[in-house]
């Protein structure tokens, strides 16, 4: 199984090596978006534009 983290670190990072750590996922995988709109903003514009 696989995770995907993102978000703005130290936090990102802090989560993505306890998981790595852990060992319960097979993959740890960091999501750093190129956009400079921040992912909670794009979400919320996907989430308004379905409600139309």
């Amino acid at each position: 199984m696989t995770v995907i983290v993102s978000g703005k670190n130290p936090l990102r990072k802090a989560i993505v090596d306890i998981m790595q750590h852990d060992g319960y996922f097979k993959k740890v995988q960091e999501y750093i978006p190129n956009s400079m709109f921040p992912l909670s903003a794009i979400g919320a514009y996907l989430v308004a534009d379905r409600m139309k």
